[in-house]
């Protein structure tokens, strides 16, 4: 049995990966319309720490969110 046959048999679903990127203050109000918006009861919804950021690319984020 191939992998293909496998997925068709057991009625596997894809999952798709979504990355939002924004300030952390932000993040629980983006946390809160995933969940609202999303088909799951409860979505994999992960926060993630920033150790560095292009200076360049931090001042296009806070300008395109209104900070």
């Amino acid at each position: 049995m191939d992998f293909t046959t496998n997925i068709a048999e057991s009625n596997f679903r894809y999952t798709q990966v979504m990355i939002i990127k924004t300030r952390a203050t932000l993040a629980e109000q983006v946390t809160a319309a995933v969940k609202e918006l999303h088909s799951y009861t409860t979505p994999t919804v992960m926060i993630l720490p920033v150790e560095s950021l292009d200076p360049a690319y931090h001042r296009w984020l806070v300008k395109e969110t209104g900070a």
